[in-house]
């Protein structure tokens, strides 16, 4: 699993002068040395008023010297809109900030916004008597929570082997809003797939038991990444995936994942649903 971007500070718009600059045919007549001079002295007037001008590179990482979380907020936007991409940790600010966020009831409330949105929609589409109509599920963070892994870790850049460590424990939570959506999907007649970057040869067997032992039973097929697909993108893995589903005539009429790339690609479905994850990226 990868990681963060940075956050764009706020810069001020440049406002223009009705008096200076409404007048193009004078600003024409004006010599080099004075519209030089006439540039130096409103730059100088904006800086003093609060804007800027810079030719430096805008950084989209909240800085050190952050007390507050607008920052850190404006951030967490900006990966959930898929605008920071690539990033490998929390950055250092926003370290409590997120750990707040999943701890503190506002990632449940988040959670339960998307449920029901998820809900609306199902309530709103049928599954048809042939038994092809499907769902796809990711796992991590999806149906599983990793908040204890990734907690205790001050959510540091992936660290495979930890990680494999973790997961074949067995004991990541479940995750119950979703796994409501996954009985009220199954008792609709919707066939459940439950898709996951996971290596199969080494987390198989552990994966399916935790599942089962949070209450994920019952769905049409687990699967995981075999070794044909090590090193791949999670969004190429997922959508060769997804393409073997439909080549075997299922209609994917929904798809839940907490990152971008369990919801972008080919034969995504009818309809894609995002669940908040500031803790980490995958591509």
């Amino acid at each position: 699993k990868s990681r963060s971007t940075r956050l764009p500070r706020a810069s001020l718009t440049r406002r223009s002068s009705p008096r200076l600059f409404g007048n193009p045919g004078r600003a024409a007549l004006m010599g080099s040395s004075q519209a030089l001079a006439l540039w130096v002295v409103i730059t100088h007037l904006l800086s003093l008023g609060g804007g800027f001008v810079s030719c430096a590179k805008p950084s989209f990482w909240p800085s050190s010297a952050t007390h507050d979380d607008a920052g850190c907020l404006s951030w967490r936007v900006m990966v959930e809109a898929n605008n920071a991409r690539g990033w490998r940790t929390v950055p250092a600010p926003c370290v409590g900030y997120v750990k707040a966020y999943m701890t503190r009831g506002q990632y449940g409330r988040d959670l339960d916004s998307v449920m029901e949105q998820v809900s609306a929609y199902v309530d709103q589409i049928a599954a048809a008597a042939d038994g092809l109509d499907a769902w796809i599920f990711d796992i991590d963070d999806t149906c599983l929570s990793n908040l204890l892994y990734y907690q205790a870790k001050r959510f540091g850049a992936y660290d495979p082997m930890a990680f494999k460590k973790w997961a074949s424990q067995g004991a990541c939570p479940g995750i119950p809003p979703v796994l409501g959506l996954f009985a009220a999907l199954q008792d609709k007649g919707f066939k459940v797939f439950l898709l996951s970057g996971r290596d199969e040869e080494t987390l198989g067997s552990c994966t399916s038991q935790n599942l089962e032992s949070e209450g994920f039973s019952g769905y049409e097929r687990l699967m995981m990444r075999t070794p044909e697909y090590r090193g791949q993108s999670s969004s190429l893995f997922k959508s060769a995936m997804r393409k073997q589903l439909v080549d075997e005539g299922y209609r994917i009429r929904g798809n839940l994942g907490d990152q971008w790339s369990d919801l972008q690609g080919e034969n995504v479905g009818d309809r894609v649903f995002k669940i908040p994850n500031p803790m980490y990226f995958v591509p």
